[in-house]
């Protein structure tokens, strides 16, 4: 697999807009409810991660957070970086595009052909470990979406994937009746709890808003779709270490045969559980 990286010094006072802006930690009060119309510093400070892709140069990534981790391209066999797209709406700027770095037909049956997307490298803030925490993204399907039954597709993951991955993933998968998100979270002994709801408002070919909370004192996980709550359950588990795995945004799931593409904008983790504000259609 070719990995295309480079490194930039950050700014300990704020969020870079250099490339894939915005991995950096601190402490911080946050707002209760974020606003998925406007880009995500509007709302509150993320604090823990933030990637808006705007962008001029896909294959210049950011680096260097305050706790020093870093987020580099892996572009898969085809050697190709993601790409950039137009995003949401006027006032979030670009969207980046992970494919499986070529055009049709893919090489689907190439299990080393994994495709491009981000990998960050692993940093105490990015386990989740005994907090809580909302994360999500702006997510946009292809018009002809499929995905095989048993393939997810990867928002945002740091294992968690498996019970035999501790740490937590937000995926998206397609079934006979439509399409799902999926929260899991796996904690020790393997015990892996996920979230699991019907989104019956997604329609490939179209922006929507995608997001997901975890209470780590009352185990309450909620899911948000389009800036509405569309699932809320308790989730018995205390999320394990995953210091062993980076965390990645927008790679396939468990599937050889996954090879939809995804484009993605203002990817995000902050601290804490919020509420959202409707999206504007």
């Amino acid at each position: 697999m070719n990995t295309q990286q480079s490194i930039l010094r950050s700014k300990a006072s704020g969020i870079m807009r250099l490339a894939l802006v915005g991995i950096f930690s601190v402490s911080a009060a946050q707002a209760d409810t974020i606003d998925p119309n406007k880009p995500l510093s509007e709302s509150l400070k993320p604090d823990i991660l933030y990637f808006d892709f705007d962008l001029e140069d896909s294959g210049q990534q950011a680096s260097k957070a305050e706790e020093g981790f870093v987020a580099t391209v892996e572009t898969g066999k085809a050697g190709l970086p993601p790409e950039s797209r137009p995003g949401p709406n006027a006032a979030l700027g670009k969207a980046l595009e992970f494919n499986y770095g070529n055009r049709p037909p893919f090489d689907d049956a190439n299990d080393e052909f994994m495709g491009n997307h981000l990998k960050v490298s692993d940093a105490p803030s990015l386990r989740l470990m005994g907090q809580s925490f909302t994360l999500g993204a702006w997510i946009q399907l292809p018009e002809n979406a499929q995905l095989p039954l048993s393939a997810y597709k990867t928002i945002l993951s740091k294992g968690g994937f498996t019970a035999a991955y501790p740490g937590w993933a937000l995926q998206i998968n397609q079934r006979d009746e439509g399409w799902y998100a999926r929260l899991s979270l796996v904690g020790a002994d393997e015990n892996m709890q996920f979230a699991l709801v019907k989104l019956p408002g997604l329609h490939p070919g179209e922006w929507h808003h995608l997001a997901a909370s975890f209470d780590a004192e009352t185990k309450m996980a909620a899911i948000w779709f389009d800036g509405e709550q569309i699932f809320k359950r308790e989730l018995p588990v205390e999320v394990e270490d995953s210091s062993d795995r980076p965390l990645i945004v927008g790679e396939r799931g468990m599937s050889t045969h996954n090879n939809m593409p995804i484009v993605l904008d203002e990817v995000f983790i902050v601290s804490g559980v919020h509420d959202f504000v409707p999206v504007e259609q």
